[in-house]
C-alpha cells in the first residue's frame, strides 16, 4: 500500500532527473562563442540539487549567495521589517561582485 510520502519523494526524484536533461542553452555562447556572466548557473543548480556542493561552487561561485539573495528578497516582500533594505542592497552588491569576479576569471581562462 503506497504511502503519501512515497509519492512526493518520487516526484522530487523525477524532477531532479528531468532537470538535468532540459537545460536552456546560453545564447551568448551560442551566438557569440563567449559565455555570459551567469553561464553555469543552471548546471550549478543541478549539481547542488544532486548534493555536489563543491562542484556546484566551482561551476558557478555565486549560486549559493544568489539563492540566499532571492530568499532574503522574498522575505522582504512578505515582511519588510525582517530584512532591512540596506542589508539587501549590500548583499546584492556582494553577489554582483562575486559574479563579476568569476566572469573575469572565466574570460581570462579563455585567452
Amino acid at each position: 500500500m503506497p504511502v503519501q510520502g512515497d509519492t512526493s519523494c518520487t516526484g522530487v526524484l523525477i524532477y531532479m532527473i528531468l532537470l538535468d536533461h532540459f537545460l536552456f542553452p546560453c545564447n551568448s555562447q551560442v551566438f557569440f562563442g563567449i559565455p555570459c556572466p551567469v553561464c553555469g548557473f543552471q548546471r550549478a543548480f543541478v549539481l547542488l540539487t544532486q548534493g555536489q556542493l563543491l562542484a556546484s561552487l566551482k561551476m558557478f561561485p555565486a549560486l549559493v549567495p544568489s539563492l540566499f539573495l532571492i530568499l532574503f528578497s522574498v522575505i522582504r516582500l512578505l515582511k519588510p521589517s525582517m530584512v532591512p533594505a540596506k542589508f539587501l542592497k549590500i548583499f546584492a552588491i556582494i553577489v554582483l561582485a562575486i559574479i563579476v569576479t568569476s566572469y573575469v576569471f572565466t574570460l581570462a581562462s579563455l585567452l
